[in-house]
Parts: structure tokens; sequence; C-alpha cells
């Protein structure tokens, strides 16, 4: 199925395309799928967003009086186009919303300017691209037909059936998986066929094929019978006799590889070696092989296994095992005592991992006395590996407290602790789905990972930006102020000892730093991560004119990155990587000259790129259609791993229907309050109509709930003893009560 948006992508922005030439790019070759490629483009033309040129060419409209904006819907009604400049969202009315559903990907014209305080209103133009293929719901029957009626109540309609003769039923305890095979037009309803039965008795390996469905998250299919190229030997260095060190906490069999590591003293400082498995010398970007990898977009934690982004014969080729040799993409980096990068070099390589070291092992390392003679029976087989497992654990802390300093959010992983959520308990380097990241553990190898992660993906930012190329980047938007001073002023109301600076603000760090010991420690932490911008991919284009330059250099920190080290998760740090052994390869044959560069040390923030030297564009595959789409399947990721979590959560909460639990209140509104239960991540509502005992008024400057009468309060941070009613496993709803004796 092709989208506008596809359609609209290929179509260049200045002079006209051939219809088959379009047909060819998309690769369309049935008479029918022609036929209503045929269908859009004339639909497209009478909108005006495409112009038929003649009867063979086309060519895109200026767009700029339209918006591009996702869907947001609430089960009320309530619909939303939430930009995807980050502007005000716009209102939109559901006779407005053109059969629109939540999450669907829209071009929007703003009908009313915002006046005051109502926003902007908008009508849907045109669908560039549906969020749903698969979703779930109930079979009912309405006016003697079936009917689908999907379970997410943000879908505003209902999809028709053809009549059932399968064993097709639901209840409390049975749902159905459906397949979108007609999207609802002017006056026809959507159209969807049942592809399978789900039961939410079927444990969890049903819990699983539930939240796959509802985030409409594919199966592994076979990759293309493609054999992968060999990394040429020329220029390639020979590190071999380097004592490598590959550090891994996941425990299934079929989680993708990791980076690999050394490191030595170095003139008071370290050298460090990163060493990245070489995935992007082994394919084609535009082979099917490359194709298929894209459309996959990244590795993917299903509970015990994983789906992984590359293909079993790609995974062996390229990933790093112990006493094996394999070609490698290294950086070499040379770091002072104080933890600052004061130079840094990218090339082939070629090295021979000696150790895996895992979470057991650091345990051990960790807590080992300095000076202690004995060596643990499990550090026994790695004795000789110790003073360089201890040397590169020495440099990770280094490297990360000079990330804080300059301005690294970290957060404490606050998991509920159970066996069944398998490989996520861990830090998944690389993979970055909020603006902030997990604490740093040096007993945990991912976490040891994520650093190395972290300064190589910053560093070749800066490095790309130095040479003034294409590349993909992520970064994440500035902390709304507003928001920010109501957390900290919830936090002085919360008795915590809060020291603001002469303008009565203090830094985000700072603030984050203060407030750990105190009681309300996780409760504000809870409230930050919720207003934290989620980090997202960015297309850096060096044709950009001389005003967008200076407004992206105003937006950079020290810490924006630019994916390359995580070509086994991620397909943009594949597309970055493709990038940099075409810059290895130019600089190799003394296109480049090294003296062109600048400086490791160079602070990035003061780069003026116009002033720097003239490297011709790597041709890419990078468009703003990629950035969307691994957008999209970022944030679709990071739901389903939300979604996954907070099952496994209720259903142990569910177990505990009835019973009487300590809590915490996380939130208050004027319909109720929020408690996060003890030892879970899960949170539930005791609504304000349960509080029978007085009338409670809703005081937002305080964050409570007052008696009117008794005075009693239910206020943010305060320990509470509460009673769970029931639990909403597919909505991820749980009813409380406070407990009374």
């Amino acid at each position: 199925m092709v989208s506008v948006a596809k359609i609209l992508e290929l179509l260049p922005q200045e002079g006209s395309l051939e219809i088959k030439k379009l047909e060819k790019m998309l690769k369309l070759t049935k008479k029918v799928e022609r036929t209503r490629l045929e269908i859009a483009i004339t639909a497209l033309s009478k909108i005006g967003l495409i112009e038929l040129d003649t009867e063979a060419t086309i060519k895109i409209q200026k767009l700029h009086t339209y918006i591009k904006a996702k869907i947001r819907c609430s089960s009320k009604g309530y619909c939303f186009a939430v930009r995807e400049d980050n502007e005000e969202d716009i209102y939109i009315r559901e006779q407005h919303l053109n059969h629109a559903w939540h999450g669907d990907y829209v071009l929007v014209k703003i009908e009313r300017e915002a006046l005051k305080r109502r926003s902007p209103e908008g009508s849907v133009i045109c669908i560039l691209e549906r969020s749903k293929k698969r979703l779930l719901a109930n079979i009912i029957e309405e006016n003697g037909e079936v009917i689908a009626s999907p379970l997410d109540e943000r879908i505003l309609s209902k999809i028709e059936l053809p009549s059932l003769e399968s064993p097709y039923k639901t209840d409390s305890e049975n749902i159905v998986e459906v397949e979108i095979t007609k999207y609802p037009i002017a006056q026809y309803k959507a159209v969807g066929k049942v592809i399978r039965n789900l039961s939410l008795k079927a444990g969890f390996q049903g819990d699983i094929e539930i939240i796959k469905t509802k985030f409409c998250i594919d199966e592994e299919n076979k990759p293309p019978k493609i054999s992968t190229k060999r990394p040429p030997d020329k220029h390639r260095r020979s590190l071999l006799a380097q004592n490598v060190v590959l550090f891994k906490s996941w425990l299934s069999k079929d989680s993708p590889p990791l980076l690999a590591t050394y490191a030595e003293p170095f003139k008071g400082g370290i050298k460090a070696w990163i060493h990245i498995p070489s995935v992007s010398e082994r394919i084609l970007l535009d082979s099917k092989l490359g194709i298929w990898i894209k459309e996959r977009a990244e590795s993917r934690c299903i509970g015990n296994r994983w789906i992984n982004l590359l293909s079993n014969t790609l995974i062996k080729e390229s990933g790093f095992k112990v006493n094996e040799e394999n070609d490698a993409i290294t950086l070499e980096i040379i770091i002072n005592k104080e933890g600052e990068i004061k130079d840094w070099e990218f090339y082939l390589s070629k090295i021979c991992p000696k150790v895996e070291v895992t979470d057991e092992i650091l345990d051990k390392i960790v807590n080992r006395k300095p000076r202690s003679r004995t060596i643990p029976s499990v550090l026994k087989d790695i004795k000789e590996y110790i003073l360089n497992i201890e040397t590169i654990l020495f440099l990770i802390k280094l490297i990360n407290n000079n990330l804080k300093s300059n301005g690294l959010i970290e957060f404490k992983s606050n998991y509920y602790n159970t066996d069944k959520l398998y490989d996520h308990c861990y830090t998944n380097p690389g993979k970055d789905f909020y603006g902030w990241k997990e604490e740093y553990d040096p007993k945990s190898a991912n976490s040891i990972v994520s650093v190395l992660t972290t300064i190589s993906n910053i560093i070749f930012f800066k490095y790309s930006q130095s040479l003034n190329m294409n590349m993909i980047y992520t970064k994440s938007r500035d902390i709304d102020a507003i928001q920010y001073n109501e957390i900290v002023k919830s936090a002085i109301a919360l008795d915590t000892k809060v020291e603001l600076n002469e303008d009565g603000i203090i830094d985000l760090n700072k603030f984050i730093e203060t407030i750990k010991g105190e009681i309300s420690q996780n409760v504000i932490e809870k409230l930050l991560r919720n207003i934290i911008p989620e980090r997202s991919y960015e297309l850096y284009k060096p044709e950009s004119n001389d005003s967008d330059k200076e407004l992206l250099l105003e937006s950079i920190t020290l810490n924006t990155e630019a994916p390359w080290s995580s070509p086994t998760i991620n397909y943009a740090d594949i597309l970055n990587q493709s990038l940099l052994v075409e810059l290895i390869n130019l600089q190799k044959n003394k296109s480049i000259k090294k003296e062109d560069i600048i400086s490791a040390n160079s602070d990035v923030t003061k780069i003026d790129i116009s002033s720097k030297i003239k490297v011709t564009p790597i041709k890419t595959k990078v468009s703003n259609g990629i950035i969307n789409f691994l957008n999209n399947e970022q944030t679709r990721s990071k739901l389903f791993r939300s979604g996954l979590i907070s099952i496994i959560e209720a259903r142990a909460i569910d177990e505990m229907v009835g019973s009487s639990v300590d809590g915490i209140i996380t939130g208050v509104q004027s319909y109720g309050i929020f408690v996060e239960i003890d030892k879970f991540q899960a949170e539930g509502l005791v609504h304000v109509s349960t509080l029978d005992d007085d009338w409670y008024e809703y005081r937002s400057r305080q964050n409570l709930l007052i008696g009117r009468k008794n005075k009693k309060t239910y206020q943010l941070g305060k320990q509470i003893k509460i009673k769970i009613i029931s639990v909403d496993l597919l909505k991820n709803q749980i009813d409380l009560e406070v407990f009374r004796e």
C-alpha cells in the first residue's frame, strides 16, 4: 500500500517527473497498482498538492499554505493536529477530520487563527500516511451488520467486516486482531478482515501478541537471499594484538552484538580505542537486503527474544566474538585526567576480542578491594585482563562526569523488578527513547557500552559538522520553562532544600542533584521525566541558508549526537556509518587534508560553518521522508516497550485486587489523585467521587485536594495507603480507593 507521503517524497522539489518513472520508483508492476496510482494522482491534483504538466509528467506544488502534523484524539472526541514544527497545536472539529484517525500523518489547513486563549482551528486536507494497518477490536452486530469496534477509543470510527462463518467471538476474555483492507472515504466506511482471535488468558506469550498488535509490530519475515560484501583489507590497520574487551548485559542468545573497546594509560590521561561492528561496508543501501533492513528500522526486544534489524547472516559476519578476528570501524581518542577529549581519529581496522565481560564479572571487579591479593573464582579465567577492565571503568567514569558537566541528564531506572522483563531490564545502548539517559552503573555492562556509544556519536557529529556534510543527528528540544518552574515550585512546597539564583531559577542538573536523597525524590523525578522533550532524528543539510545555519548552531549543545555506533540496533546508524566509511576512504585517497578539519577540542557551538572548507556532500539516501519514518518507528518502539512493561506490571497488580498496599501521590487533579503503587512503576487513580467523607476542593498551586470540613489533605508526594479495586489490562487503567480501616 503506497502512501501519499511516499509519492510526495519521490517527487523532485524543482521540475517534473514522468509518471512511468514514478511507477518504477514505487515498484508498481501490476495493472491494478498502476490504476490506483493514477486515481491517487488525479485526486491529489484536484486538491492542489501536485500539478499535471502533461498526461505523462507531474510536479509537486508548493505546500507552504498547509501544515504537516499528526492527529491526536481523545476518547471524548476532541482532536488536535500536533504540528511537525512544534508550534501551537491546531484544534480539529470531528466533521473536519476527513476520516483521519488518531496517529495519522496529515496536511492541515488553518481555518481560524488563534484568539486569546483559544487554539487555532483547522481542517485535514489530505491524509499523508496511515498509522494503523491492524488493530484490536471487539466484534458486535449493528443493524444486521457485523462490525469491529476498535478497543482504542481514540479511533472514532468502526470497521465493517464480511459475514463471519468462522468461530471468531469476543467477550471479556477474548478480542480479535483486525486488518484494515479499505480505509473510510467520503460516505464509505472502513472495511477490514479478522486475522486471528486473541485471548487475555493465554499467559505471557499471549500478552506479547496483544501488545505487538496494539502497536503494529510486525513479526519476523525472511530476508532476501543476497550475499553480503566482504569489507576490503586495503587501508585497514591491524589491532589484533590489543586485549580488546566485549561488554554485554543482555542474556538472550539472539540479542544484537555490541561494540568492543580497549584502553591504556597515556601521558597522564588515557588513550582508548572504540571498535564498532562494520555493517555498512557489507551491504548496498539500494539492494534488496538494504531495503529489507530499512523497512525493519531497528532491533526490538520482544519479551524473551529479539526481532533483529539485521539478518542472521549479517549478524554472524559483522558481530564481534571472543578469539575471532573481524573487521571494525575504530574511533581512537585521547582523554586527559579531567575527562576532556583532546584528540580523535577514525579509521578502518581488524581486531580480535580476548574476553567478554558480563554484569556478574563487573560486580566482582567493582566490589573487589583495591589491594586484595585473592581473586574470586569467577575472575580467575580473566585475571590477566582485570587491569585493562579497571582502566576502562576509570575511563567511563571520566567521560560520564564530563558529559554531565556539559548538560547530560541522568535518571535512575525504576522498573518493576521481574524476570518477565528479560532484556528490557538492561540499558539499550544507542536507543534514546527519551531526552535523558539512564544513570551510569559501573556494574552494568550495557551501561558502559551506552557511555561509549554516546561519546562516539557526539564526536562524529562534531567531525561531520566541521566538514559541512549531510548527516542524521539527534537532539532534544529545550525544556518548557513554565512547566519546569511549576515543578520547582512543587519541590519547594514539599520542603525540598532548593536554592535559587538571583533570577529565581535553578539549573536542571543542579536541581536533580539537589533533590537526591529527599523523600520526594521519586515523585519530582517522575514529573521531570514527563516534561523533558524526547530526542528525535533531524537532518543536517549543508545547503541550508545562513539564517537556518545560525538557528541550528544556537540549538546545538555539546551533547548533540550523530548516531553511527549502534549499526546492529538502528538503521539511522547504518546510514551515518556509510557516510563515515566514505569519508575515511576519501581521506586515504588524499581528497581531504587533515589540517582542513577542525581540531577535536574546538567548541562546536562557536563554529562558523560558512568559513570551513567545502567538501562535496556525499550522495546519500537520507531525506526528510526517511527522517519522519525513523521518528515514527522510534515512537512506536517506545510505546511498545512501555506497553509491554505496563501489562507485565498490571498482571502482577491484578493478582492483588482487593488488597491494601502502600503508595505515593504522584499527581493531583480536580477529579482525583494519581498514586504510584510501591514496588511498581504503574500508577492508578483514586477518583474524587470515592472520597465520600468530605467535599474536597482542588488547589492547583499547592498540588493538593483539601476537605472543606475536616481539612484533610491529599498532596503531591504524600505517602498513602490505598486499596486496589480493579485493573483493566488493555487500557492500562488501575482503579484505587483510599484504604480505611
